[in-house]
């Protein structure tokens, strides 16, 4: 069935198996606290998200592109709302790419 997606909000996805690793080597390296941003490497739209998704899984995606402008909220979202994990990196921790943790996550259900 047709599926609407953001074609103009940028986000980075984040697999919870990638963010528990992560965290998990946070703490047991003692690496200092503060705000790390436990999400997979790049950042994409929604839609680009969703052909992923479909491409992964050998389906045409039934996609209907919408505009963040274009659909009633009720609080103000953001386009772009990526978040860098550079702190993270700099930790020594690398985070796979989203693409790479998409694959895993659909190959796991």
């Amino acid at each position: 069935r047709e599926t609407q997606v953001f074609e103009d909000r940028v986000v980075s996805p984040a697999f919870v198996e990638d963010v528990v690793t992560a965290t998990e080597a946070l703490l047991e390296r003692g690496i200092a606290g503060g705000v790390y941003h436990c999400v997979n490497s790049g950042h994409a739209t929604w839609q680009t998200v969703a052909q992923e998704i479909g491409a992964v899984l050998g389906v045409e995606a039934q996609l209907v592109p919408v505009r963040l402008a274009d659909v009633p909220m009720r609080a103000r979202r953001p386009r772009f709302c990526a978040l860098s994990n550079a702190k993270l990196a700099s930790a020594g921790i690398t985070m796979p790419t989203w693409q790479d943790a998409l694959r895993r996550h659909l190959a796991a259900r």
